[in-house]
């Protein structure tokens, strides 16, 4: 058999056997919980079968270098059949794939109509639900406002009789308080007018005590002086005389006795070193025995002073 003859349909089958395998799919996803649809579509797979004699072609027994003109021609009007063939086949095709696309495109077209009046229904409902709800809430609001409103007037209310009487209650305890201060100031002023009234009486009789206690001090203080001054002028005099006494002894005695002269002298001497020095151990005898009775005065003054100051206190 000669394969030029076998070509034109193992062309043909060959473009068969493609077109089948390579028929257009589509898939499509829908997400129905979603508001939006997400269509996922697959392109068609056009494949395009160049002609036959393009192709390449296992080379066949070499040619009959006498093969006939009417072979030739035979051939040639078969290829010519065969792309005829072809042509309209893949007319048809194209025809076959454009009505699947204006019917792909209707379909795809009633179902996003469909999808669109399914979503505007939803939509109106979730409107008309939204509106029932947010009228609900709105009506929960208010009554919780006109309770709370209720409530806080009868909490203000309350509010406003605690603070009167808490106010009367103060009222009541800031002239209760007045008053009281007031009776402890005349009281404290009472007392304080006695305390100072005997304190004054107490000080003037200190005064009066102490102008006494001075004049009395000044006055034996005086009277000591004067004593003093008289015991020393009764001193002096009596040494006096007893010095011109003894000068005119001595006198006499001197022109009487010149022999014992000198003894006597030294006895008269002694004698007068001797009444110096009792005269002077009296007189410090007398002196300590005087400052011990003043000290002893004062002494009484100031035990006196410190038990009135402490009958005072």
């Amino acid at each position: 058999m000669n394969p030029k003859k076998i070509r034109p349909l193992w062309a043909i089958v060959f473009f068969f056997t493609i077109l089948i395998a390579c028929r257009p799919t589509r898939v499509i996803y829908v997400e129905k919980e979603q508001p939006k649809t997400i269509i996922v579509k697959e392109q068609p797979k056009v494949v395009v079968v160049k002609d036959p004699q393009t192709n390449p072609v296992m080379p066949g027994p070499a040619k009959d270098k006498v093969q006939s003109g009417n072979d030739q021609n035979a051939e040639a009007e078969k290829e010519r059949k065969d792309r005829e063939a072809r042509e309209k086949m893949e007319k048809e095709y194209r025809d076959k794939m454009e009505k699947e696309r204006i019917e792909r495109e209707r379909r795809e077209k009633e179902y996003y109509d469909r999808l669109e009046k399914e979503r505007k229904d939803r939509e109106e409902r979730d409107r008309i639900e939204k509106e029932r709800k947010d009228k609900e809430e709105r009506d929960r609001i208010e009554k919780e406002r006109k309770d709370r409103e209720e409530k806080y007037k009868k909490f203000r209310d309350e509010r406003e009789k605690k603070l009167q009487e808490e106010r009367d209650r103060l009222d009541k305890e800031k002239k209760d308080k007045e008053e009281k201060d007031r009776k402890d100031k005349e009281e404290k002023d009472r007392k304080d007018k006695e305390d100072k009234n005997r304190k004054d009486k107490e000080e003037k009789d200190r005064i009066e005590k102490e102008k006494r206690d001075k004049d009395e001090k000044d006055k034996k203080d005086r009277e000591d002086k004067e004593k003093k001054d008289k015991e020393e002028k009764d001193k002096k005099d009596k040494e006096d005389k007893d010095r011109k006494d003894k000068e005119e002894k001595d006198r006499i005695e001197k022109e009487r006795k010149d022999k014992d002269e000198k003894d006597k002298k030294d006895r008269e001497d002694k004698e007068k070193k001797d009444k110096e020095e009792k005269d002077r151990k009296d007189k410090e005898e007398k002196d300590r025995k005087d400052k011990e009775e003043k000290d002893r005065v004062e002494k009484e003054k100031k035990d006196k002073e410190e038990k009135d100051k402490k009958d005072r206190e």
